[in-house]
């Protein structure tokens, strides 16, 4: 699986190169900034959608010693903190 993925860097990486590269082949240097504003947002995009599902949502217990996750309220518990 980890190998699966930097196969996919190393063409993600090849690909935005040529991409930069073609981009100043046909229109110049203003070219290459509009690829690289482009690669730039689909990254970001990419980023979001992968860490949409891990946003916190609050905390496990209210009050002023809650814990932010559930493994905080668990370390709290096991060191008598609750």
């Amino acid at each position: 699986m980890a190998r699966d993925g930097q196969l996919w860097g190393a063409v993600a990486g090849v690909a935005a190169a040529l991409a930069v590269v073609g981009g100043y082949l046909v229109g110049g240097e203003r070219m290459v900034w509009v690829v690289a504003a482009a690669e730039t947002l689909v990254f970001m995009g990419w980023v979001a959608r992968r860490f949409r599902g891990r946003v916190l949502t609050g905390p496990a217990v209210h009050g002023p010693d809650a814990a932010h996750c559930e493994r905080c309220a668990r370390a709290r518990a096991r060191l008598g903190r609750h």
